[in-house]
């Protein structure tokens, strides 16, 4: 009876600290959220500028930086300064990278009178705490797409946590 009371109460210690465990790594994310949104606002506000401009082929490829990640790198996957688990963040860029009617229709065999703009952007890992930036991914990922006439919309394509 003694050894089952002993194994039961290692079992409690054992569940205990792995709870507190999980819990010191909650974040929460509401203020980067909406420091967040300054950004979202100007990736928006030049997304209308592009799209109302009257020719919208100067801003192909135009890179206009909305939020800063030329701070440093680092390959942890947590913050170095204060310890906490970064998120991926878009950089909310933009960039025009293509334009024109699309296909449409079964398998996509059929031109569409819809002209479509595709937007992309980079991104960084970051402290969502100090907002430290940990690492920049290479390159551009796929942002946003506004459809003017068919059925898609405008809407994002960005496979970042924060956009």
């Amino acid at each position: 009876m003694k050894k089952i009371r002993i194994v039961l109460t290692l079992a409690l210690v054992m569940i205990l600290s792995l709870s507190m465990t999980f819990s010191v790594h909650a974040q929460d994310l509401t203020e980067f959220l909406e420091s967040y949104s300054v950004i979202a606002e100007e990736e928006q506000r030049r997304i209308d500028e592009i799209t109302q401009s009257e020719n919208s082929d100067e801003w192909l490829g135009v890179v206009v930086e909305n939020l800063p990640l030329d701070t440093g790198v680092s390959f942890y996957p947590t913050c170095t300064n204060c310890y906490n688990f970064s998120v991926s963040v878009c950089a909310g860029e933009a960039t025009l990278y293509d334009e024109g009617y699309h296909k449409g229709g079964f398998l996509g065999l059929f031109d569409t009178d819809c002209y479509a703009y595709y937007y992309a952007s980079r991104g960084a890992e970051m402290c969502p705490v100090c907002y430290s930036v940990l690492w920049i991914y290479d390159g551009q990922h796929y942002c946003r797409e506004i459809h003017m006439k068919c059925s898609k919309g405008d809407y994002s394509t960005c496979p970042m946590d924060v956009s």
